[in-house]
């Protein structure tokens, strides 16, 4: 069975709209189906079209195919309304049916052209554009992203946060541990913008104040004789870290929970899933002070450590200051589940949506 590209928060918010009684359907495609595979539901319809596989000959025509199959589906279904997300050819197919359309906004092209300067990225980048210059209703999924859409484009959209999973709320008190405190760092590739190796610098200099300390890395490229453990081993850096790699989604909440502070040292972030994630089940988090939505989601400090994340002595220290007292420690995983329950929860990130199909319709 296609399993679709999928998404945490678009998935997320579906589950939401279905638990509060809306007919669904939801458009995806899959590398796997060569036609259209149609499932349905209790007031769902899922329909999975083809994504060819080789990402050059989807960019050459810029998706066309992707993008006509999204459009050809929802003119036959005929919703009252899409949500569509990102700006790439999710919103494009979209746009081109003549369904009103709301599209969030879940990164920026052109941050990530920067990092990634390849034509790829660069179609990417013109479809983004597209969008843009097409899209009569957006939303951003940060107050980061809401500032620069506004910066370039020079209009004011709402703001749709990703939602946290119920399950990840921990409703108990997280007990503070003095001894052998566990660091968790979760990324998906060991890029210079995700800045894992300050992270790996500074543990070096936590493990002389912490000697019990460890520190595991979770994600792409982060698994046993994987790119970051040969790098460590060859800096000498790998003294106390496990290298545990890509996890599914419940071992991963089974290492946060046993993790006694999280640090995300990304230099910039549209969002932040995994601070959320970490908040969500009382784990205190240190994130960078100028790096994209990071400062908002951590309510500029009072829901989670921020410092110069370009500053390895800067993260060993603020690590160094959380995990030893034990009053901070608490206040920041009192405080960081406080602001998920209050900012984050899919009832309120999905009213939220709600609110805004209901505003588009009205016009």
């Amino acid at each position: 069975m296609p399993v679709g590209l999928g998404g945490t928060a678009v998935n997320l918010i579906a589950k939401g709209l279905l638990a509060k009684g809306h007919e669904l359907v939801i458009f995806t495609l899959d590398t796997s189906v060569n036609r259209e595979v149609v499932l349905d539901g209790p007031q769902l319809r899922i329909c999975v079209g083809p994504y060819r596989p080789r990402a050059r000959f989807r960019a050459m025509d810029m998706f066309r195919a992707e993008r006509n199959y999204i459009a050809n589906a929802a003119i036959r279904e005929r919703p009252d309304i899409i949500h569509a997300h990102w700006t790439y050819e999710f919103a494009a197919g979209a746009l081109d049916s003549g369904i009103p359309t709301l599209v969030t906004v879940r990164d920026w092209a052109p941050k990530i052209l920067s990092y990634y300067r390849n034509m790829y990225r660069f179609i990417r980048f013109l479809m983004d554009w597209q969008t843009f210059r097409k899209a009569k209703y957006l939303s951003a999924n940060s107050y980061y992203i809401q500032k620069l859409i506004l910066n370039r484009f020079r209009i004011n959209v709402p703001v749709i946060p990703n939602p946290i999973e119920d399950s990840f709320l921990q409703q108990t008190q997280k007990k503070y541990k003095s001894d052998s405190p566990t660091i968790i760092s979760v990324n998906n590739e060991m890029s210079d913008h995700k800045n894992v190796k300050n992270l790996i610098i500074a543990f070096k200099h936590i493990r002389q104040s912490l000697p019990g300390c460890r520190l595991k890395l979770v994600g792409n490229e982060f698994g046993p004789n994987q790119l970051a453990e040969q790098w460590s081993k060859s800096s000498g850096l790998d003294d106390g870290i496990d290298f545990l790699g890509s996890l599914q989604r419940q071992d991963l909440k089974k290492v946060l929970e046993e993790a006694d502070l999280l640090i995300h040292p990304s230099l910039e972030e549209s969002f932040g899933n995994t601070l959320i994630e970490a908040m969500a089940l009382r784990l205190p988090v240190i994130g960078g002070m100028n790096s994209g939505a990071v400062p908002w989601i951590l309510d500029d400090g009072s829901a989670g450590m921020l410092c110069d994340v370009k500053s390895p002595r800067q993260i060993a220290q603020t690590a160094i200051d959380v995990l030893v007292s034990e009053d901070q420690w608490q206040r920041y995983s009192e405080s960081g589940y406080e602001r998920i329950v209050d900012q984050f929860s899919i009832e309120k990130v999905v009213d939220t949506c709600i609110e805004q199909y209901r505003r588009i319709l009205s016009y």
